[in-house]
């Protein structure tokens, strides 16, 4: 009982560390983790959620609650509305496209469903990205309606423009309905990211990998949800059973690697807990999630060494790191890659450079307010004596857009993250978590300046807890023209 509850602990303190994915990843961790996509734990509605991953979650399959307001119907309503398709009841769909849709869509040519070859492509894009702004607001059944009753628009648009090709011609010019061929210009619609659930096959390749583990744990795990022929789905999610399974394989593993010495792990001979716990941070516990620790996952994977929990005993501590890492989201859940389309109002994540470029390295900018330069080539933004820190230059801007590439990584103190300020012109652009302890190049993006403008990078909650000083690194900054990316929205 006692070796479950360090392990309920230990896994505890991964519960809230999955990132994103964002910046899985996401994403896109940190700040930008809200990225991941829609947050519905219901097993009908495709999404999963990452904070739903770390508890218990129960079958949506029964609920027959219905909303037209929010757009979410029952699976199990009866319509004698008259016309359906794909899932959907058009007549439905029509009272909730007027409700949700028709402010934005103004008329059938603003919605462009010929650029759709299946029904259900359209209800995809429309579950996963639409209203804009809030697309929780509409799921299934609600995209599936919708898109029942836009069909009806592609189909009325084709049987016209089969009826006569010089006055389909003046029609479709006069109404603006879309025709084929006539999509070449739209813009291109991004679908939301995604985290999906480990399928048990995927589980035992990891634990090889890891740990060299031998044993077929696969049985032990809850069989995988197949729908529609595939395992590899976003309906699969963490119930109560899956997750005293996940317990239950995590200290098998755990345990066989405790046979083998810990021979896959990092060595930890001749260190102290705290000295072990910062290896296992840096060295194992990213290839188990799969990608870089932000700051505060990795201050809650050296925490798990602490002697509290193991006793002073490091082959205990290492068995509770592997026990934590196999039930912590970020290894149950996998993400899709790729950067969030927008974090923020100044993200420039969807523009590449321009010419000229214009770099300059952070110990080289001419105006610095407390700090030391590194010997990795950045300058350490650091308060001291209360003051806030900060690093100035003046670089050349551009009236069509400029495009802000800066190198940096943080060092969070008392599990807190530095802020970082950017200020062009003297005024504020963003404030954002530098919540990543490896070097990192983000990307801005402003307008509507011209000439030279003072940039500036300023620590906000700088700070020392425990003689650990919050931080950041700079290691050098980049100003050109943005251009925007082909197929990108502009802003």
């Amino acid at each position: 009982m006692l070796k479950f509850l360090r392990v309920a602990l230990a896994a505890a303190l991964l519960s809230g560390c999955s990132g994103d994915p964002a910046n899985s990843s996401s994403s896109s961790s940190g700040s930008s983790s809200s990225s991941a996509g829609k947050t519905s734990s219901s097993s009908s509605s495709g999404k999963t959620s990452s904070s739903s991953s770390t508890s218990s979650t129960s079958s949506s399959s029964s609920s027959s609650s219905s909303s037209s307001s929010s757009g979410r119907a029952s699976s199990s309503s009866s319509s004698s509305s008259s016309t359906s398709s794909g899932g959907g009841d058009a007549a439905r769909g029509l009272s909730l496209y007027n409700a949700q849709c028709k402010n934005c869509h103004t008329g059938s040519s603003a919605v462009g469903v010929m650029r759709y070859s299946a029904i259900s492509q359209l209800a995809g894009v429309i579950d996963s990205t639409m209203p804009k702004g809030n697309p929780d607001a509409c799921n299934t059944q609600c995209a599936q309606d919708i898109s029942a009753y836009l069909w009806t628009l592609r189909t009325s648009s084709s049987s016209s423009s089969s009826s006569s090709s010089s006055s389909s011609s003046s029609s479709n010019s006069s109404s603006g309905n879309f025709v084929a061929g006539q999509v070449c210009g739209d813009r291109l619609i991004y679908g939301a990211r995604q985290l999906k659930l480990l399928t048990r096959d995927e589980y035992q390749k990891s634990v090889q990998d890891l740990l060299g583990v031998t044993d077929d744990v696969r049985g032990d795990i809850p069989a995988d949800a197949k729908v529609h022929g595939f395992f590899n789905n976003l309906q699969s999610s963490v119930t109560e059973t899956h997750a005293d399974a996940y317990l239950f394989v995590a200290e098998k593993v755990a345990n066989f690697a405790a046979s083998q010495n810990f021979k896959t792990l990092p060595s930890c001979a001749d260190l102290t807990e705290a000295a072990c716990g910062a290896k296992f941070a840096d060295e194992f516990a990213p290839k188990v999630f799969r990608r870089p620790l932000t700051a505060i996952e990795r201050a809650a994977v050296v925490k798990i060494f602490d002697a509290k929990y193991s006793g002073g005993d490091i082959k205990v501590a290492q068995s509770l790191g592997i026990q934590a890492l196999l039930t912590a989201p970020g290894f149950l859940y996998r993400s899709e890659l790729g950067e969030p389309v927008m974090r923020h109002a100044a993200d420039g994540n969807q523009y590449v450079a321009g010419t000229p470029v214009e770099t300059t390295a952070g110990p080289n900018f001419s105006g610095k307010v407390y700090g030391e330069a590194q010997t990795d080539g950045s300058w350490m933004i650091r308060m001291r004596d209360g003051q806030t820190p900060y690093i100035e230059q003046h670089m050349k801007f551009y009236p069509a857009g400029t495009l802000i590439q800066v190198t940096l990584r943080g060092q969070a103190a008392g599990d807190v993250t530095p802020k970082l300020e950017l200020r062009t012109g003297g005024t504020t652009q963003i404030t954002e978590d530098i919540n990543f302890s490896e070097y990192r190049t983000l990307k801005y993006y402003v307008s509507k300046l011209d000439n030279t403008q003072a940039l500036r990078f300023e620590l906000k909650n700088g700070g020392a807890v425990a003689g650990v000083d919050r931080v950041v690194y700079i290691k050098s900054v980049s100003v050109s023209p943005a251009t925007l990316m082909p197929g990108a929205a502009d802003k």
